[in-house]
Formats: structure tokens, sequence, C-alpha cells
């Protein structure tokens, strides 16, 4: 019999759970940080990945708030002071200065060992070091600074005595980096607000694939001028000269008077629009399909039915490179 997925990792399918999704995951780690067990591979982990001296017990609590840097995804303190500050990140950027600013924090609370990671997604590894070392150019003596995985993070935790905890956390974390991204129905494909975070993870996945190893592209939800559906994007920038957004991926569903789940949306805001809108609307194959609406030119991409994920994600990541080379008039 098939194992089944864990519960965490069903729910967090469902729009209500995943618009949380990245929240919940570090709230979730300073949660399991309470077992004992999890506390020493934790610290031993951080030791063997993020190049931390040891640091001793630690109580660990989610989103400690400080007045000069804000809320602290997770942060380990001894006595009431910082010693391990947390920033964890599944998709979405970090905010501009904020790893400088727990920097600051640690920095101030005295002469000994502590340490600042940043915990994201392995693929999204190498633009976090980047980031971290813009942020953090010159660390103070006893201050680690590092970049950790999640992936590492929880094949630390493996082992005898791991806690159901710790598999929900997983399952969670797994199932919204789109693990259990399940094949779609003709039927379901029809049934937007149905299906909207699987969309959403596809999306996701689609820009990643498109930028392997870049920091994340900025993401969000708009809320539409003129009906309650609004739409989720996520940006792709090219690396051009340009400054600037080049285009985004989109779902939704519809644009204007037109229909389809997922877009390729290109702002009036892009470097060089008119030329992107002369090339496509030159485009026999894209010409014809275009929509203008709420200030953009909206290009609609077909996610494939009864398709596994891997192929589906694929799929559409060849329509948004394709599309993109026609507006460049490549």
């Amino acid at each position: 019999m098939a194992s089944r997925q864990p519960l965490l990792g069903h729910l967090a399918s469902h729009a209500a759970l995943a618009s949380q999704g990245e929240r919940l995951c570090t709230v979730g780690l300073a949660h399991v940080l309470g077992d004992p067990l999890v506390q020493e591979r934790f610290a031993r982990w951080i030791v063997d990945e993020g190049d931390v001296p040891p640091l001793g017990a630690l109580t660990w609590r989610a989103e400690a708030f400080h007045a000069s840097a804000g809320f602290v995804d997770v942060e380990g303190r001894r006595d009431r002071t910082p010693v391990v500050m947390i920033e964890g990140k599944l998709s979405a950027p970090f905010g501009d200065g904020q790893l400088a600013a727990y920097a600051r924090v640690l920095a101030a609370v005295g002469d000994h060992d502590r340490a600042l990671l940043a915990l994201v997604p392995h693929r999204s590894a190498p633009a976090a070091r980047e980031i971290l070392a813009a942020a953090v150019p010159d660390p103070p003596a006893k201050m680690a600074v590092s970049v950790v995985t999640w992936e590492s993070l929880f094949a630390a935790l493996d082992g005898e005595g791991r806690t159901a905890d710790v598999d929900q956390l997983q399952a969670l974390y797994e199932a919204l980096r789109g693990k259990y991204l399940q094949p779609l129905s003709g039927a379901e494909l029809a049934e937007w607000r149905q299906i909207r975070v699987t969309l959403e993870a596809i999306a996701d996945q689609v820009t990643l694939q498109l930028r392997p190893g870049q920091r994340p592209n900025p993401s969000g939800r708009e809320d539409g001028e003129d009906d309650e559906v609004g739409f989720w994007y996520r940006y792709i920038s090219r690396d051009t000269p340009e400054k600037g957004v080049s285009l985004a991926v989109v779902v939704r569903p519809t644009a204007g008077s037109r229909s389809a789940p997922m877009w390729v949306r290109y702002s009036t805001r892009t470097p060089s629009y008119p030329s992107i809108v002369a090339n496509l609307e030159a485009s026999d194959c894209y010409g014809p399909q275009l929509a203008r609406w709420a200030g953009a030119l909206w290009v609609p991409l077909e996610v494939p039915a009864e398709t596994e994920a891997a192929e589906m994600i694929s799929t559409v990541a060849e329509q948004v490179a394709a599309i993109d080379a026609a507006a460049q008039g490549i």
C-alpha cells in the first residue's frame, strides 16, 4: 500500500494554509525545537553546516521582536539574550536591510559566540550567499554568518526517535515547494478557484526552472480593480543592461475577455515595452491570443492536463521561454 501524504502536506495545497506557508514553516521550526532530541541534532547541525561554534543549550522562539530590526523568524536565546537569529525563506525575497538589521542587533548584545543564519531551499543557496555577504560584508568577531538549507536540516533531524512533528514540518515544506503536485484533469483546470494554490506552486517552480540558482524574484498578490479575483504573480528578470522587471508568470482565470489558468504578463513599466508589444502583435502564434487588461499585455499559457508534475512544469516553462523569445524578437 502506497504511503499517504502527511496531513500538513495535504493541507498546504489549500489556500487558507498555503498563503501563510513560509511563516508557518518557521513557526513550526521553533515549535519542534522545543523537543530535546531535536535541539541536540539541530545544535550539531548548525555547527557542521553553518560553521557555528558550539553554543550550548538555548531557548527557541518564533517571531521575536526587536525595535530596530522587526520580527525575527526564529531566535535562540540564552538568559533572554539573542544568540542565534534565523531568517527562513521558501521563495520570497529577503527584505531590504533585513539581514543587516539582524546583524546589528547581534553585534550589540555582547562579545560572545553568536550566529546569523539564512535558511533557504537548496537551489536558492548560491544566490542567498551573495545576498548575505553583501548585507553583512564584515561581521564582528565571534559572529558566524552562514547560509543553510531546509533540505540539510531535515536530513540532520532524521534518525531514530524522529518525531511526528518533524515529519509534519517536512511535509509542509515539501508541499509548499511543489513536491506533491498531482496531474490535473481537464475538469479541474476549468475550476480555477479550486486549484489556484496548485497553479501558484506550478508558477513558482516554472520561474525557478527558468532562473536556476538565481535569487528569488519578487512575488505577490494584487486585487483586481473591477473584480474580486485579483491575481498572484512571480517576476522573471532577464540578464540585460536594462533595469526593471521583464515579465511575470501570473495565475488568474481571465484577462479582459480571454480565459486561461496562467499567463505571461508584460507591464507597461517593462523596459522596451513598445517593442515587446510590436513583436508579439506581429507573431502569427501569439498575436491572435494577446489580451490588454489592467495596464499590461497578457499572453495565455496552457497547463497540460493529465500530466505528471515534472513534465507539467517543464511544458509551461518552455511556453514562457518561447513567448519571451518572441517578445524580444529572437
